[in-house]
Parts: C-alpha cells; structure tokens; sequence
C-alpha cells in the first residue's frame, strides 16, 4: 500500500499540467476584399522555453477564405513570459461572392528538447484554433435592441441582424450625467442575439438612451430608453 502511495504522489507531482499561452486579439473581422491586415500577440505565460507553429486550417462555417490567408513567422519559439507577434494578412479576389468568410489559425505548442533531463514529467501540450472572420463586400453592421424597463432599472436585448458578426460596446448616456456609463461589450454571431446580465438604475436619469458602437467608437445605433 505505502508503494502504491508514494507512486501516485510522484505522478501527480510530476505530471505539468496544460501549458498556456496568452493570444491577442482574438478576431479578425475585416473586409478582405480590399486586403485587411492583423497584428496577434503570443505570450508564453509557462515558467519555461516552448516552441509554436503557426498553421491554417478551413473552418466548416461560411465561405472560405483559407486560400487567401497569408502569415508570418510560421513558428516561434518565447521564453518564459517573453510575447512576439504574428502578422496576418488576407486579401480575396475582387470577383469572391459578398458575404462572410472564414478560417482556422492554430498555434500549437511544440517540444523543445531540454538539455537537462526533464525528471520524468508528462508534458501536455496545447493546441488552439481560432476562428477567424472577415467579409466581402460593403457590409454595414446591423443591430436592433430592445429594452425592458421595470421599477426604474433597464433591462435590454441586442440582435445581430446583419450579414456578419460583430463585436459592439453598449453605453449609457443622458441629459443631466455628463460622463457617459460604459454597460458592457456583446460579441454576436449573425442572427444571434444576447441579453444584457446586470441591473442599471435608471430613476434618476433624464432622457436616458442607449448607444452602441463598434470597437472603433464609431456609433451604430442610439435609442431613448422605454421608447419604441
């Protein structure tokens, strides 16, 4: 019994778990028609060396735009708590069909050899796909909202009714508050829709109104509150 014991506390003691790594952004969200170009951060937030390879993949919703997806380095390889960056670029022909595209970016961890004997540890390596959208065309973001009020907080709902996804921020603004209330950001798959998950006290708010803009603060839609 005791060698069993003591062989259970090795293999808990020396199994490492997940290696993690940090990824920014996680979106694409271009048009590629005209050629779209993104910048993603990789930080290696494990306490040791690792190795990464960058690859692409087709994803199975959407048209495809894998063929038209460029990137560099195709590898890495950061020491602990060290970030480098991949540039991404994709640009589909000027005959594609209008509509959303997408693909797969994965990054996947790799062995390093170690010039030290690793002790016996089980290594688990990660490998992350992301799903990358962008779109042809000139295709404007499409919402609707709408808002419950109810003893004088707001409750609301927000659709995605355009032609792809998006990813909104939702303010709060009114007459008598000069600073505008940040409420929350909504990531919305076409045809999806998202219910805000806190309570906002609206009581001593004059003309109170919602405003929703895309991640580069540009305003998609503003609507009074309680007003149809």
């Amino acid at each position: 019994m005791k060698k069993v014991t003591k062989l259970l506390i090795f293999i808990i003691f020396g199994l490492k778990a997940f290696a993690y790594m940090q990824v920014a952004p996680l979106i694409f969200d271009k048009r590629i028609d005209e050629g779209a170009t993104e910048e993603f951060y990789i930080t290696n937030q494990t306490d040791q060396e690792v190795g990464y390879r960058i690859y692409k993949e087709k994803s199975d919703n959407g048209l495809d735009m894998t063929p038209y997806m460029d990137f560099y380095p195709k590898s890495l390889k950061l020491k602990s708590g060290q970030s480098e960056k991949v540039k991404v670029y994709i640009e589909a022909p000027k005959d594609s069909e209008i509509g959303e595209y997408t693909t797969i970016m994965g990054i996947k961890e790799i062995n390093i050899p170690e010039t030290k004997k690793s002790g016996g540890r089980v290594v688990l390596y990660t490998d992350l796909k992301l799903e990358l959208a962008g779109y042809v065309g000139n295709l404007k973001p499409e919402i609707a909202i709408r808002d419950i009020v109810q003893n004088g907080e707001l409750i609301f709902e927000i659709s995605n009714t355009g032609k792809t996804r998006i990813k909104v921020e939702a303010y709060l603004e009114s007459d008598n508050e000069k600073e505008t209330k940040y409420i929350d950001s909504f990531r919305l798959l076409k045809g999806s829709k998202k219910s805000l998950n806190q309570k906002i006290d609206i009581k001593n708010l004059k003309n109170p109104k919602l405003v929703i803009r895309d991640m580069e603060g540009n305003k998609l839609l503003e609507k009074g509150i309680g007003k149809q």
